[in-house]
């Protein structure tokens, strides 16, 4: 009787005969570049941005790297890592993209070419042997597209940096150029105290986006419109706004580039002395009959002009006490100075109070801007929030918030750290009730126009501004044209009956239509300066000549004159030169051509040089690093793409097992003793953990073969 279930031997050849399909399938697609990915957030995978741009790639794309292979063992991961991100460019290439391996320790010529490039060597501690020593590394990329456009990468650090730094440098080959990022930011306001006093401006920022982005300075007083290839404007504490630069900044929004601004109520200066002392500041000029405040709310963001204190995440500030020539440093809680973080405020509410579903998380970290940050400083901000109702088609988004204990007042003459501000403030929040103010929004769409229906303001050189102005004057130049043609005629007829007069030899009838035809000239026709030029003839010294010697050539010369003035017309007064004519504007877009982004944020500060660096003295002084990657994110956002903004955000993961929590506060003996017991109970759970699996799997696979065995025998 032969089982069902065949012999042993034929089981056997089946499970080889199934391994060997399998592995001339695997072999057969190979050149296919099917890949699973099954890391944690597919650290091996790219985004669909680097799949879009390497879709447009048009010519083939080299990838040179520049790799030493004799590397420290623990360099080899991240070498590995990277390796595999290289082949995955040539696997979502399709043939366009290549990579191509070089080490510089090897060829000597390699080296200098890699020198050439700006590809450096790195130099890594290496302990082995009971020795430390120091090994040359060498870890560069020179990316090449078409065979004349090259982008270069000195060196990699790790491979979760790799596509955010790749991908937007092989963008930058396709397109040509970089994305174009233009930067408003008016001169520092003189320190009050100490006018000579240079006061910092917003430099750094500038030059830590040079090596992504075309940084161009804006300026508007030429009267031209903002470039249409400008990728984003950001203005840093707008003031003194004219009407023609807001008309300007409307008109870019309205072409579908994107705008971050950043807000300030006050403009504090530090000094040497910490002294905190609010400067003159106004956002509108002088002249200006439109408001800045009007033209954001048009866009759906609403701001407001008080300071913003939150006391649940206060920073501190220096401040100086002199005594005689010595100086003591102090550090206070300053409350206009606190940091938004990204606790759930909602558990904060007063309990049964309906307040806790209005409670939000002080950052919202889902959006492409705040990926990654889990923490941005803020110094004398103002609350930027959305309108109570957005306009139409536009979305809106609060990008971070205070506290429930945030405050609003309006801006002190000094806010200089001192205890009793700080408890006049608690005591506003006990009696107050609590509440979250927007410190950040963005709002994005089609948006419409804050113009639309308002005349063109008069930009800078025009007497009367903008298109009207120019269609005007060219009329007006018009009109004066043919009363000069009019003026000519009417010249040539009184010249003909002089003429006629002067044929019959009177010298004096000559000389008086020769000279009033002369005074007619140099005044245009007008016939009030014919007479005085008449009286003027009559004064005349004797012997003075009148007119030509003789009839002939008297009649040659006016023939002459006549034909001249034929030609070219009376004579004009005396003019200035000419300007050169300016371009006419385009007609006012009144409704977004296509979708746009705009950021307001509450504050300017935390992007100023002195913040980014540090305040001294070191290391009292407070900075505003952690709000640099939020505004790298930003821009990335808007001129590059939202995947690779969320790049930037990618952190290492450390997947080390830690037996014992610095959370734990244990002693020395406690830790050791900790240690031991989770790494002995570890121990025996990789031992009987897979037993008892091996041990079920096998006693399910016994009870399902004798309930099979007992059907089997119980049909028979």
């Amino acid at each position: 009787m032969n089982s069902k279930h065949g012999t042993p031997t034929g089981s056997l050849f089946a499970c080889l005969l199934v391994l060997l399909i399998a592995l001339q399938t695997i072999y057969l697609t190979k050149d296919l570049g099917w890949r699973i990915d099954l890391t944690p957030g597919g650290q091996y995978s790219l985004t669909a941005s680097t799949k879009r741009i390497l879709d447009k790639l048009k010519q083939p794309l080299v990838i040179e790297a520049y790799f030493s292979q004799d590397i420290p063992g623990s360099y080899e991961e991240t070498r590995r890592e990277l390796v595999d991100l290289l082949d995955e460019y040539v696997q979502i290439g399709g043939g366009k993209v290549s990579v191509v391996y070089y080490d510089p320790l090897s060829d000597e010529s390699v080296r200098k070419r890699a020198d050439r490039l700006g590809i450096t060597e790195a130099k890594a501690n290496v302990f082995e042997n009971d020795k430390l020593s120091s090994v040359t590394v060498y870890q560069g990329l020179r990316v090449r597209y078409g065979g004349d456009r090259q982008q270069v990468l000195p060196i990699l650090q790790n491979a979760n940096g790799l596509e955010a730094d790749l991908t937007p440098k092989i963008q930058e080959l396709v397109l040509g150029r970089k994305p174009k990022v233009g930067f408003l930011v008016r001169q520092p306001t003189p320190n009050r105290f100490n006018p000579m006093a240079r006061q910092p401006g917003f430099d750094l920022i500038q030059r830590q986006i040079r090596d992504r982005f075309e940084v161009v300075p804006i300026n508007m007083s030429t009267g031209d419109l903002l470039p249409k290839d400008l990728e984003v404007l950001v203005i840093f504490q707008p003031k003194d706004l004219t009407d023609w630069e807001k008309y300007c900044i409307d008109q870019h929004v309205m072409h579908g580039g994107n705008l971050i601004v950043c807000e300030e109520s006050a403009d504090y200066s530090i000094d040497q002395y910490f002294s905190y002392f609010k400067q003159a500041f106004k956002v509108d000029a002088a002249d200006a009959k439109l408001k800045w405040k009007d033209m954001l709310a048009n866009y759906g963001v609403k701001t407001d002009d008080k300071l913003v204190s939150d006391l649940a995440r206060p920073m501190t500030a220096v401040s100086i006490q002199q005594s005689g020539q010595t100086r003591f440093y102090s550090q206070s809680p300053m409350p206009y100075w606190f940091i938004a973080v990204q606790d759930d405020w909602s558990k904060y509410a007063d309990p049964g109070s309906k307040l806790a579903d209005k409670f939000g998380p002080g950052l919202d970290t889902d959006h492409p801007a705040l990926r990654g940050v889990n923490r941005l400083p803020f110094f004398w901000a103002t609350d930027v929030g959305l309108t109570d109702k957005l306009p139409d088609g536009i979305k809106g988004t609060v990008l971070a918030r205070t506290s429930p204990f945030g405050l609003s007042e309006g801006p002190p003459m000094s806010s200089r750290p001192d205890p009793s501000i700080t408890e006049r403030l608690k005591q506003r929040v006990q009696q107050e009730p609590r509440k979250q103010l927007p410190l950040a929004v963005v709002v994005e769409g089609k948006f419409k126009s804050f113009f639309a229906g308002k005349p063109v303001p008069t930009r800078p050189g025009d007497t009367n501004g903008g298109l009207l102005a120019q269609d005007q004057s060219a009329g007006d130049q018009k009109q004066a044209g043919d009363k000069q043609e009019k003026k000519a005629d009417e010249s040539k007829t009184d010249e003909a009956k002089p003429a006629q007069a002067k044929t019959a030899g009177t010298k004096t009838d000559e000389a008086k239509p020769a000279q009033g035809k002369a005074a007619g000239d140099q005044a245009a026709g007008d016939q009030a300066a014919g007479d005085q030029a008449a009286e003027t003839k009559a004064g005349e010294k004797p012997g003075q000549k009148t007119g030509a010697v003789n009839a002939s050539s008297s009649g040659k010369a006016e023939s002459g004159k006549q034909d001249a003035a034929a030609t070219q017309g009376p004579p004009s007064p005396k003019q200035e030169p000419k300007k050169p004519e300016r371009p006419k504007l385009p007609a006012t877009l009144t409704k977004s051509e296509k979708k746009s982004d705009i950021v307001v944020i509450g504050d300017a500060s935390p992007f100023r040089d002195d913040f980014l660096m540090g305040l001294p003295p070191q290391p009292l002084g407070p900075n505003s690093r952690a709000a640099l990657p939020f505004f790298l994110n930003l821009l990335d956002w808007m001129a590059l793409d939202t995947d690779l903004a969320a790049l930037r955000a990618q952190r290492d993961v450390d997947r080390k097992l830690y037996f014992v929590s610095p959370e734990e506060n244990l002693s020395p003996a406690e830790a050791e003793r900790a240690i031991a017991s989770r790494k002995s109970f570890l121990r025996w759970l990789n031992v009987l953990l897979p037993t008892v699996i091996l041990l079920s799997v096998g006693l399910f696979l016994l009870v399902k073969r004798s309930s099979e065995k007992r059907h089997f025998l119980a049909g028979v």
